[in-house]
């Protein structure tokens, strides 16, 4: 039983750990684009 628990919190630590690292990378994009701001009728 203690190598089922032991299993299941890895994979949820690998789990949050990459969440993380993936809302991290969105919000430096969306940091990085917010002076670009491009309208669709911008060139009229």
């Amino acid at each position: 039983m203690n190598k089922k628990f032991r299993s299941a919190k890895i994979i949820i630590a690998k789990s949050a750990f990459y969440s993380v690292i993936l809302l991290v990378l969105i919000y430096m994009y969306h940091y990085n684009h917010v002076g670009d701001a491009t309208f669709i009728y911008n060139e009229f």
